[in-house]
């Protein structure tokens, strides 16, 4: 034990840092973004379904939906129907942790003449401060376990890299009513009586961790990856394994009372299962939302644009290439810990919507960070008497600690910088270290190609229309004259303008039109589209599209344009543009075509 060890200031920082953070987005006063909102109100859901309604009817689902919208959809989409009964789609560990707030919330309600309800301010209070101190008692627990391995500059560099240079920092502060927050935690917990179990095994500590991995499962069930950092903690050879296997029937008792323990505990879903839907075991996320462990996304999970784990948080590559000194030096953790961190990539990466929705970075790996942290600390530790590496170290953490900040406050800023679930490569580098754009930017969200500055003089117009005297327009209310493109509820698609071109000029062609909308559509799958398009004939050979909502305003007149580079080594004779209404109802008008062309 170290006689003075001053990474609790460290500590103290970042738990300070967290909830100082929270009040930047204060969403526990947002209508339609509230901290009880989308899934984390899923998760949630058993709460105040169990106290206030019928947990199988739930009643009062219409009237919550119309007075706070937590859901962020149809709340029918969001649980399935069995028997007359609603089905949460979300298992219910995180609302078990989420108890006490839920009861001081409720009589802060009661007291203050709030809203019993479950949703009201006091709830949204309770539960937004609680996720965040759980959070922090994981980062208390996570310390107390690395003091025993690793040196204190180490464990202090640790935890401002989790909490300042990582996703971390996101899922506590801003979205810490999550599940992976509270994940981190149990992580943390579990790590810690790990390593007392295998000092001194008692029923006690077995009790613990059985409820602890339990209640992990109960959460995620994919979390069952927790029995390997169980199974094989310390063990680093075959002898290790050996005597693993003698200490198991030694001590065979205490696994017995962790079994029973961890199965009551996953078994509280059971039993909802059982009585709601009729079965033990009751597939929630619907035919739409699976695994597929044949095909899974482990690259775009780790790496693209949209979501990628390392493209977003590429602090936590220290971690990976930490194993090679926790196999050097701290040889007891790398079994384990490989292991686990193995299995638990390909299982969250095998699920269909590998991104996860919409949120910042990859949330899916968040609740690891507790086990990684071991193979940060042991590289850093090891880089410490490395000057060079040291500095080098030292310098891509800041820039790390830099964008890991920038970035959450473009996920959270006012009109959203960062797209939360369908970023690609040019908009990214679009405002890559901004923390202000061009709304127009938001275009590349979806659209790839973009005209070089250099080429914007060379622009010649080769085709144009106020749609007045051919037969692509509607009668409307046009910028010019009595007719132009309309797409509303009933004309959800504009006739497809063809223009003959010619495959030997090579350079980029540019549509602008002027478009006028009198009502927003928030809903970005609903968004109409503006599609541009290269054929060899009937043959499409490039295509590309954005969503015009994302980059216009209600109520006035707007010129907007969109590029399309033409192909090398394909030939080509047409293009054609198309305006696509996405199945919304709300109305929009186009006006004004016109096409130019820039050669090389």
């Amino acid at each position: 034990m170290q006689s003075f060890l001053f990474s609790k200031y460290p500590f103290y920082f970042c738990a300070l840092f967290l909830f100082v953070s929270t009040f930047f987005t204060k969403r526990w006063n947002e209508p339609n973004n509230a901290v009880i909102s989308w899934d984390a109100a899923g998760y949630y859901l058993y709460l105040p379904a169990l106290f206030y309604d019928d947990l199988g009817k739930i009643n009062n689902a219409q009237n919550i939906i119309d007075k706070y919208n937590p859901f962020g959809c149809n709340f029918e989409d969001a649980n399935s129907k069995v028997n007359d009964n609603y089905i949460i789609k979300y298992t219910c560990g995180v609302a078990i942790m989420e108890l006490p707030a839920f009861i001081a919330a409720h009589y802060w309600a009661k007291i203050a003449n709030y809203p019993v309800d479950g949703f009201s301010l006091p709830y949204q209070i309770c539960i937004n401060f609680w996720s965040i101190a759980f959070a922090v008692f994981g980062l208390w627990i996570l310390r107390k376990t690395l003091i025993k391995y690793f040196d204190d500059t180490a464990i202090s560099i640790t935890l401002l890299i989790l909490c300042l240079a990582s996703n971390l920092y996101n899922f506590t502060a801003f979205s810490g009513n999550m599940s992976h927050g509270y994940l981190f935690t149990l992580y943390a917990l579990l790590l810690f009586f790990i390593d007392r179990f295998y000092e001194k095994p008692s029923y006690k500590t077995s009790v613990i961790l059985g409820f602890i991995s339990g209640l992990a499962v109960l959460t995620r069930p994919t979390e069952i990856v927790c029995l390997f950092l169980i199974a094989l903690w310390k063990a680093s050879s075959v002898q290790d394994l050996k005597d693993r296997f003698i200490f198991l029937r030694k001590y065979f008792s205490l696994f017995i009372a962790f079994s029973i323990t961890a199965i009551l505990t996953g078994s509280n879903q059971l039993v909802y299962w059982k009585i709601y839907s009729g079965h033990w075991v009751y597939w929630s996320y619907g035919q739409n939302e699976t695994f597929n462990f044949l095909h899974p996304h482990i690259l775009d999970g780790l790496f693209s644009y949209k979501k990628g784990w390392f493209v977003y948080t590429p602090v936590m590559l220290l971690s990976v290439i930490g194993f090679y000194f926790l196999y050097k030096y701290f040889r007891l953790f790398f079994l384990p810990i490989l292991l686990y961190f193995t299995f638990n990539i390909y299982f969250v990466f095998s699920w269909d919507c590998w991104w996860y929705g919409g949120s910042f970075s990859q949330r899916s790996v968040v609740q690891s960070y507790a086990v990684l942290a071991f193979s940060i600390a042991a590289l850093i530790q090891s880089f410490q008497k490395r000057k060079f590496l040291c500095l080098l170290t030292s310098a891509f953490i800041i820039l790390c600690i830099w964008l890991n900040l920038l970035m959450t406050y473009q996920a959270y800023s006012s009109g959203g910088i960062m797209e939360n679930e369908n970023m690609s490569k040019k908009y990214f580098w679009k405002i890559f270290g901004k923390t202000s754009i061009d709304k127009s930017d938001k275009k590349f969200i979806d659209l790839i190609d973009e005209l070089p500055k250099k080429l914007q003089s060379k622009l010649s117009v080769i085709y144009e229309t106020d749609f007045e005297k051919d037969n692509f327009g509607d009668s409307c209310i046009a910028y010019s004259g009595g007719k132009g493109i309309l797409l509303n509820k009933s004309k959800q698609e504009s006739k497809e303008i063809t223009i003959p071109v010619s495959s030997n000029k090579k350079g980029y062609y540019r549509a602008s039109v002027k478009v006028f909308a009198n009502e927003m559509e928030w809903n970005v799958w609903k968004q109409a589209q503006w599609v541009i398009a290269l054929y060899d004939d009937e043959t499409e050979v490039r295509t590309n599209y954005y969503r015009i909502y994302r980059i216009i305003e209600p109520n006035t007149w707007q010129n907007i344009t969109i590029d399309i580079k033409t192909p090398k080594n394909k030939d080509y004779n047409v293009l054609k543009i198309k305006f696509w209404n996405a199945e919304s109802d709300k109305e929009l008008i186009a006006d004004d075509l016109k096409i130019s062309f820039a050669e090389y």
